[in-house]
Parts: C-alpha cells; structure tokens; sequence
C-alpha cells in the first residue's frame, strides 16, 4: 500500500530529524498546514474516555475552536518567538517518531484518499470545521457527566483522521457521531428545562400540614 498523506509527513519528519535536532519551527514548516490538525489531535486524545476531566476541558475546546479556524482560514501555526527556536532532542525525537509510524501504521489500515469532494468542496469544507468548532464549544461546556467530553472529542477525532488521511468516507462516519452527540447534549439541555419548569417540587400529599 502507498504511503499515506501524513504517513508522507511523519516521513519527511524522520529524515530530517536524523540530521541532528530540530527546532519547533521547522517542525510546523514540514507540517505545513496539517500542523494544526495535529495539534488538535493531540488535544483531543485526553478526553477520549468517558470520565470527564474538570478544569481542563474549558481552555483546551477554546483552543480547538481556534485552530479549526485557522486552518479553514489557511493560516500558519503561530508560535511565540521563545518556542519557534527551541530545540527537540534528536532522540527524543526519533522515539517519538518510530511509535507514530507504529500507530498510524494501523490506521492506515482503515483509512485512504477517497471521496475527496467531501473534504475540500467549500460547503463540506465550511460544515467540517464548523462541526469541529460546535464540538470544540461542547467539550468546554464544564459538565460534570459521564461522556460530556468524550462524544464531542471522537466526533472531532474522526474529522482530524479524514483530513490526515483525505478519507471522505471517515468524513461520513464523524456526521453519525456529530448526530449522536448533539442528541446526547439535547437530551441533557431537555432534562434541564424540564426539572427548572417543575421547581419547586409538590410536597408530597401524604404528609400533612403542608398543603
């Protein structure tokens, strides 16, 4: 099977890191645009199990919908000038990326170009990373309730995966997600409006002198 697109980058990545150490900022630049979605895959995967994780999950889907709309308005990965020239380790480096080639391998396993209309046609385009960003806006949400960030962090998890790979069948998969989850949260804005429209709760007619 051909090397997939960001197989092709984590590639790029490897050859240039067994020249010697790498600043971050020509990490970003062999990235290129695909470096924003790795940042937000990399913030994603904390909050892909059920538990909820309090104080984390408000600043993080902040950033997330900020790099969705950087990378739909096609701007660089910005870095302060402190972190650009900062250096990874080679070896740290190399580890890091020997164990993403094992992972991806398996990726790769499900996911290939395909239907690439569903990816870069404008309004798919637009509904993508408005999908991210909505997601993004509900995993901030400081919920204390079991899936309240994992739903929307597999349902961004997929989305990142199609755009990684240019799978537009993932694209599919990530709106089944997108569906559930904006149901899951309704569920729960529905058990909110109804237990506010029902207080203060009737007292019980069996106990006297309350009536």
């Amino acid at each position: 099977m051909a090397a997939g697109h960001f197989f092709l980058h984590i590639e790029a990545l490897q050859a240039r890191a067994e020249k010697g150490p790498l600043r971050l900022a020509e990490v970003v630049e062999i990235l290129g645009e695909d470096a924003h979605l790795l940042l937000m895959l990399f913030l994603c995967l904390p909050f892909a199990q059920p538990i909820p994780l309090p104080g984390f999950s408000t600043p993080l889907g902040l950033m997330l919908a900020s790099l969705s709309a950087l990378h739909f308005l096609k701007k660089k990965v910005w870095l302060p000038a402190r972190f650009r020239e900062r250096e990874i380790p080679q070896r740290h480096l190399l580890s890091m990326l020997k164990s993403l080639r094992k992972i991806w391998s398996w990726f790769e396993k499900w996911l290939r170009p395909r239907w690439s209309v569903l990816l870069w046609g404008m309004g798919y385009r637009f509904l993508n990373h408005a999908l991210i960003i909505l997601h993004a806006g509900l995993l901030a949400l400081p919920l204390p309730i079991p899936f309240s960030n994992n739903l929307p962090a597999l349902s961004i998890l997929c989305l990142l995966l199609a755009y990684l790979e240019e799978d537009g069948l993932m694209i599919l998969v990530s709106y089944v997600f997108s569906v559930g989850t904006v149901m899951f949260f309704l569920s729960i804005a529905a058990t909110v409006s109804l237990g506010v429209a029902n207080w203060p709760p009737s007292w019980p007619s069996w106990l006297p002198g309350f009536q």
